[in-house]
């Protein structure tokens, strides 16, 4: 297996993995002008970057996906806050139009009346 082909494995995967393992492989195939190989350390420092950025790339997808859970979860107790504060506000407006009524007792032969 060549070199570049070493560092293009050991890239984590990606939205853009297939690009990346062959533009590797093709940096591993170049030379210098004095006719040596690339260096294995600077498709060491590449790949080592890749993996920084795909990492980078998870987190921030991770992070969005959070915020936007916080986010409807934020809604959702908003929503059932003001849905409380409403059934308090009907509540509230009922016992205040309530009349307490009054009952003088019943005896057997109707009210009781006060002498």
């Amino acid at each position: 297996m060549s070199p570049a082909s070493q560092f293009a494995r050991r890239l984590s995967g990606g939205s853009d993995r297939a690009r990346v393992e062959h533009l590797l492989a093709y940096l591993g195939t170049l030379h210098n002008p004095s006719g040596l190989p690339t260096e294995d350390s600077a498709l060491d420092t590449i790949a080592a970057l890749l993996e920084r950025a795909e990492a980078a790339e998870r987190a921030a997808a991770t992070s969005a996906t959070e915020h936007q859970r916080a986010q409807r979860h934020a809604d959702d107790s908003e929503r059932r806050a003001e849905a409380a504060e409403q059934r308090a506000a009907v509540l509230q407006e009922k016992a205040d139009n309530d009349t307490v009524w009054i009952m003088a007792p019943l005896t057997a032969n109707g009210p009781l009346m006060a002498p």
